[in-house]
């Protein structure tokens, strides 16, 4: 069983996600609760089934994530994560209740259409008669909002965006920075601004955008790559397909924080991290119980031994104990 101790993971958290630094006492539960689940396979589910029956009022996404690192050691998996479509209010913040959980204003850099208006009163060149927000809902204690994208319309009948927002942020639902698309198909270039991960930087560059299904209504497909220098050879690549679903079952937002949490100290501790018992343990059942197209703990291609073939000589070195 992996250790329940509370401080050891605290800190575990705290340092795995450096943008987040106060754990509260809640959320702890949760994902200590969370990291049983996982580690016997169980996911259970954070919408009661009357709910997935009821016609919502929302779209739903589901989204399908390949994070590809490339140094300072190769990690490739897919996880998967949801998302809500919802509108910004005017001018007043408010919770806005949806079948995923509630969205917060204080989730956001920008809750509101006047708060959009305002921030971007240089960028935006045209009317703006509406926002609207795709991202993850909060659960009873927390949010796994990787990156939540606002879309800007010129009118109320408005089908295709004429803008968009992007808002990074940590596998524990802070938001940590916005970078601006004049048009959808603008592809953005800005500092992170913000450290989600113990190996990322406030100094790095983002590069990306997002590419619209057909029609122009919806998000189908998020990219961005991470590089130390401006225009340098990216170290990390995401690769976000967004569909769209209609039943909310399976969404649960601290168990999206678990895999985080086991996926990141997995690839730290291929890059020889300084790990503590508890996050070397959390580490070994990432790598166990997790699902990789590229473990970080394999070594890359041309350093993995040859193979040699020759003549089978059977071992005789335990043939006393055995006898």
């Amino acid at each position: 069983m992996i250790p329940r101790n509370r401080e050891a993971l605290s800190q575990l958290l705290a340092r795995t996600f450096p943008h987040s630094r106060e754990i509260d006492g809640a959320t702890l539960d949760a994902f200590v609760d969370g990291l049983l689940a996982a580690e016997t396979r169980a996911r259970e589910s954070a919408v009661a089934a009357a709910v997935q029956e009821q016609d919502h009022g929302h779209q739903l996404f589901l989204m399908r994530a390949t994070h590809a690192r490339r140094t300072p050691i190769t990690s490739v998996f897919t996880g998967i994560t949801h998302s809500v479509r919802v509108r910004l209010p005017d001018s007043e913040p408010a919770e806005i209740e949806t079948p995923v959980g509630v969205v917060l204003p204080s989730d956001h850099l920008l809750s509101t259409v006047a708060a959009v208006r305002e921030h971007f009163a240089d960028r935006i060149t045209g009317p703006l008669a509406r926002v609207e927000l795709i991202t993850a809902g909060r659960g009873s204690t927390n949010r796994f909002s990787p990156m939540s994208l606002y879309f800007g319309y010129e009118s109320e009948e408005a089908q295709q965006p004429s803008f968009v927002i992007y808002e990074p942020g940590d596998a524990l639902g802070k938001p940590g920075a916005l970078y601006f698309g004049a048009t959808v198909d603008t592809v953005i270039e800005e500092r992170a601004g913000y450290k989600p991960t113990s190996l990322s930087s406030p100094d790095h560059w983002y590069n990306g955008g997002v590419r619209m299904a057909e029609g122009g209504c919806d998000p189908k497909t998020l990219y961005m790559r991470a590089s130390v220098e401006r225009g340098g050879e990216p170290h990390f690549r995401l690769h976000a397909e967004y569909e769209v679903i209609h039943d909310p079952s399976g969404v649960s937002p601290i168990g999206d924080l678990v895999e985080a949490a086991m996926r990141m100290l997995a690839v730290e501790q291929g890059t020889g991290a300084d790990h503590n018992l508890v996050e070397k343990l959390v580490a070994e059942a990432g790598l166990l119980v997790l699902p990789w197209v590229e473990r970080p703990d394999s070594p890359p291609e041309h350093q993995q031994p040859p193979l040699r073939e020759g003549k089978f000589e059977p071992s005789r070195d335990f043939d006393s104990v055995l006898a």
